[in-house]
């Protein structure tokens, strides 16, 4: 009688490992999104028996915690990422300025453009870090008459009849 208590723990203990591995590779499947039904197939196991596995571990809440933290780190990542760039881009803006300043000659055409489109972005930058808006649009009715007006002021335009 006790060979075949024994034989049964024996049983019952093989049959729990089994289990055990197979929900172990189960979550790893899970983890990796393929569906329950797909899991099941691999497996060789009933459908049911996956979902309940999935549901009583809350594999899915886990999952969703997981991914969470994924993106925060890359996200927090892209952001150290980006102070960097912009340090290095501000240090270099200023040693350029700063060569521009020492010279005898004036700067370019070009040279002065890119200066007003760097203190534009600054600037704009500065807008957005003090919760301001960086564009200004205004919106004016322009009447009939205004475009009369403004077409009979130009001396350029001479394909329109007016009327006055």
């Amino acid at each position: 009688m006790e060979n075949l208590n024994a034989d049964r723990k024996l049983v019952m203990q093989r049959y729990i490992a089994k289990s055990s591995a197979m929900r172990v590779k189960a979550k790893e499947l899970f983890f990796r999104y393929y569906p329950l039904s797909e899991i099941a197939r691999l497996l060789e196991v009933k459908e049911s028996r996956v979902y309940t596995w999935s549901h009583k571990g809350e594999w899915l809440k886990e999952r969703s915690a997981k991914n969470e933290d994924i993106i925060a780190q890359y996200v927090a990542g892209k952001g150290e990422k980006m102070v960097q760039i912009s340090n290095l881009s501000l240090s270099l803006i200023a040693r350029s300025l700063n060569e521009l300043a020492k010279r005898t000659n004036p700067p370019s055409l070009n040279e002065a453009k890119a200066i007003a489109d760097i203190f534009c972005g600054l600037d704009k930058i500065i807008k957005l870090d003090a919760g301001q808006a960086t564009e200004r649009i205004e919106y004016s009715a322009v009447t009939i008459d205004d475009i009369r007006a403004a077409l009979n002021e130009d001396k350029f335009i001479d394909i329109l009849p007016v009327a006055k």
